[in-house]
Formats: C-alpha cells, sequence, structure tokens
C-alpha cells in the first residue's frame, strides 16, 4: 500500500465549522503554524512560530532550573525536590521571565456565516481544503505552509454571489490576559 493510499485514511475531516482554535485546522512546517477555524463570519487564521519567545527578562538564575536538572530528578523519583525548584523559580512573585509570545490573527470575513461548512485536511500532501455554503452562494478555500519557507497560502474561491472577502490582520489577541481553558481544567 503507498504512503498516500495509507494516509488517505487518516485525513482530518470537518463536517462543520471549528468554533474555536481548539478545534480548528492544524497545518505547519515545524517552524511556522496556523490553525484555521470559524464560519465566514469570520475564519480566522491563527498564526504561529516556534522561535517568537519574550527575551527580554533574564531565565531564573539557579543553575538547576533546565530541563536535564528536571528530567533527573523525575527520573529519580524525587518529584517533591522538582516541585520546590521549578514551581518556586517559574511562580515566584508573578516575576517575568522567557515565555512564548501570541501571534497576530488573519481574520477572513465573508460577510455572514456560513449554512454548511466541510474541510478536509489532506495528511500526505499537507494540504487543508473546505467549502462554505452561504444564503447567496458558494466559497472553497485552500491552505497550506510551505515546507520549506516559511510562506503561508490562503486562496479563496467564490460564486458571483459572494461579496469580496474582507482580510485584516487582528493584532487585537495579543492584549488578551492569558486564561485557562475550560477543557483544561480538573
Amino acid at each position: 500500500m503507498s504512503m498516500n493510499k495509507f494516509l488517505v485514511q487518516h485525513d482530518l475531516v470537518y463536517e462543520r465549522a471549528p468554533a474555536e482554535w481548539l478545534d480548528g485546522i492544524p497545518l505547519g512546517n515545524g517552524d511556522m503554524g496556523v490553525v484555521i477555524w470559524g464560519n465566514g463570519a469570520p475564519l480566522t487564521l491563527t498564526l504561529d512560530k516556534c522561535d517568537v519567545w519574550e527575551t527580554r527578562y533574564p531565565d531564573p538564575h539557579d543553575p538547576r532550573y533546565n530541563y536535564e536538572t528536571l528530567r533527573k530528578l523525575i527520573e529519580e523519583k524525587r518529584e517533591g525536590e522538582a516541585k520546590a525548584i521549578f514551581e518556586r523559580l517559574s511562580l515566584r512573585d508573578n516575576a517575568p521571565h522567557t515565555t512564548r509570545l501570541p501571534m497576530p490573527r488573519m481574520v477572513v470575513d465573508l460577510g455572514e456565516a456560513a449554512m454548511e461548512f466541510s474541510a478536509r485536511l489532506a495528511l500526505h500532501d499537507a494540504v487543508a481544503k473546505g467549502e462554505m455554503v452561504f444564503s447567496r452562494g458558494r466559497a472553497a478555500w485552500t491552505c497550506f505552509v510551505h515546507a520549506d519557507k516559511n510562506l503561508l497560502v490562503f486562496e479563496i474561491i467564490r460564486e458571483a454571489g459572494i461579496a469580496p472577502p474582507r482580510a485584516a490582520i487582528d493584532t487585537e489577541s495579543l492584549n488578551l490576559p492569558i486564561t485557562n481553558h475550560a477543557r483544561f481544567k480538573n
């Protein structure tokens, strides 16, 4: 069996619009990524980059504060000591420390919420394709992240009844406070 025939059995198939980024369609090349979600009012592409970090603040000064030490302590079943080092230093007085930074979003507004939504992430080709049905017609989209370059390609083809989409870069999400999403609470 070819790899393509094997992978097509495992493609991600969406029969309704992902309402939140957590449910979105993931694409990436190991350095840059995007999650596609929304119903056309808007369709949102949440961008991410693995090397965008806040580095203005120094890392904690304790030389034990590193992955190697954490792994060793856990392997030696010294969880209490690991917890004391890492929780104390990472949570001390809410002091800032090196952390990942959020990226902007690309927002594509097609003027109304889709009545129908379908999409497929073809794993073999690493391409997401979708179709949305609106009251005035259909719009199809294709999206991929280039394998070797930090290049995101997003294309929309719409029927004549659909107004041209309004696209913008949304930076408002960069100012939102970090919260725990309900799905991850115990």
